[in-house]
Parts: structure tokens; sequence; C-alpha cells
């Protein structure tokens, strides 16, 4: 188990359901299969290399889950091509080549878990990712985005918000519209900053004081804590830190609980270097101390500032603190 002391978001290999973090490699959407167990969602998707398909299979079956593949992905990253293609201002952060699962190609298959076969036939119609014709993106009506988070057990609140403001195009920083939406103190419940490691949603909440998602995250804490634990500890510990997000995966974590404007802290972290690096980073580990106004963050070390950061409209920044009072 991590210590106080640590800087969050390392690995935590979980009491129960080993065997499905060991075929996965890590911990990561770990609390979601809880959550099928759980009845509280009715289907997942996932990504697992092709040498660990057949032993994830297997882990999935001693658990009574079922397992729906789709496409390997490979050659993950920034194709030229697919990026200058029209339309491909509305893709989604993955980009690679397909294809089918037994082609031979070495990569990541994307599939569905389910306790139902029947869910799966239903989920995987809807669960398509654009694809790149002709040097034209091809992407899924809107409908299809509202079943999907359906058949993935999304508050209906949260599809709907969803699919209205979920535009990379338009808003830099999708996170800030349901920050914009939280109309009373953030709920650790409805903390999907950290969703790729210590969580209970997957999903963009429509606010952080959202009743259906905190209702539904309790229920999934709950139904953990009778297995492990310790995973529930370190999850809320992740859940109640403070965070200064700057895009979706783009996210700083603090501990410490806000005084006013100022924030005193000890640790502070780079929440996911999937697709940033985390510049910020450094500099947040030499400080102590963040003073927070409305256009712009002063961080301290001891008597010394060493970095403002402005808020502007290529950096649209917010500061949220999901501490206990």
């Amino acid at each position: 188990m991590p210590n106080d002391s640590d800087i969050y978001f390392g690995d935590y290999s979980p009491t129960y359901l080993n065997e499905i973090y060991r075929a996965r490699g890590s911990h990561g959407q770990i609390f979601l299969y809880y959550a099928l167990l759980a009845d509280l969602k009715p289907a997942l998707d996932d990504w697992i290399y092709v040498d660990k398909l057949d032993e994830f299979i297997s882990a999935c079956e001693k658990y009574s889950l079922v397992v729906e593949t789709e496409s390997v992905f490979y050659d993950e990253g920034w194709s030229y091509d697919v990026r200058s293609a029209i339309g491909s201002e509305m893709l989604t952060t993955t980009i690679a080549q397909g294809a089918p699962v037994d082609a031979g190609y070495y990569g990541r298959v994307h599939l569905y878990v389910s306790k139902s076969g029947e869910t799966l036939d239903r989920i995987k119609r809807t669960g398509w990712y654009p694809v790149c014709v002709n040097n034209r993106i091809v992407t899924k009506p809107i409908i299809d985005y509202y079943w999907f988070g359906e058949h993935l057990g999304y508050p209906k609140c949260c599809i709907d918000f969803f699919a209205k403001f979920n535009n990379h195009n338009a808003y830099r920083n999708t996170l800030m519209k349901p920050f914009e939406n939280t109309k009373t103190k953030p709920n650790y419940l409805c903390n999907s900053l950290v969703k790729d490691s210590f969580c209970y949603l997957y999903h963009i909440p429509c606010s952080f004081d959202c009743t259906a998602t905190a209702e539904l995250s309790a229920k999934l804490r709950a139904f953990i804590q009778q297995y492990d634990p310790t995973y529930v500890e370190i999850i809320d510990r992740h859940l109640k830190l403070n965070f200064l997000v700057f895009r979706e995966r783009d996210i700083y974590a603090f501990d410490g609980r806000p005084e006013g404007n100022i924030l005193k802290y000890n640790n502070g972290g780079f929440v996911d270097k999937y697709l940033y690096p985390g510049i910020l980073e450094d500099i947040f580990r030499q400080g102590d101390t963040l003073e927070i106004l409305d256009d712009r963050i002063f961080v301290h070390a001891g008597d010394r500032m060493i970095k403002m950061i402005l808020k502007t409209e290529t950096e649209p920044w917010f500061f949220i603190s999901f501490a206990d009072d």
C-alpha cells in the first residue's frame, strides 16, 4: 500500500480480482469490474494486449464474466494521415490502425465485458470508434453515444450533459463544463479526475456534485469495502485531494486543505502521463504553497515565488478541492 508521503497514482495489487489485475497488467479500471459484479454496471469496455488475451478471458470466467472482442488496435500514435483527414478535429484521443483480432497484428484488443452475452451483443453495436475511409472521418450517429452510455450504466443526466459538451474542438478543457455546473461543495464521490487509477466512476459527471453519480459511487464503495477495505482506503485518499485541471488528462493533484485562496501542501504530483508530459510537475514538487486567484495561480516555496500560471483562452484551467472540511 502507498504511504502518505507518496506522490500518488502508483500501482496497487488488489486482494480480490487479482487474476484480472495480473492479466491487465495494472490496477486501472479494476473498480469497474467490481461494479459489474455488484450489478451496478451492465458492461464495460477495456483494452488488453494480444499476448494476454487468453489469460484475461480465463480470469474473467473465474468470476462468471463473459468477454466479447472487437478489434486489435496497433501502431497507436498520432498518425499524420489520420490527423490530416477531413473531420479529424472530431476524433477522440485514440488514434491507431485496426484489424480483426486474429489477423496476426500485435497491439491492444478493444473488448467488452459483462455478466450477460445479451448485454454484450447490444453494447458492441454502439461502442465502435470513428474510422478513416478515403481520407474522411466517419463518426457514429449521436444516438449511439446515448445508447453506449446507457449500456455502460452512466446516469442519464451525465449522458445528456456529455453528449452536449464533450467537444474537444469547441472546448479546450472539456472538464470546465461540469466544474461550472457544480453548484455546491464538490463531492469526492463525483471525482472523475483520477478515472484510470483510484476511483469509483469512469464517466465524466454532469457536475462534481451530481446526486445520481454520488449515489452510484456510494453503492460501489460499499460493495468493494466487503472484499478489499485497503483498496477503498486508498481510493478515498486519492479522491479527497485538490486538483489543478488544464485539460481532461492534463491534471495535477495536491494534498492539504485550502484556507481561503491559499493551499499549503506537502506533495504535488501529475495524475496521468497518457497524453501529456506533466511539464509543471517539477515546479510543483519544488513548491509548498499555491496562491489561487481568479486569473492566475502563484506557486511559492517558502517566501519565494517560483512560478505564476495565468488563465487565458488557451489555458482555461480551474482549481477544485475535494478535501474534507
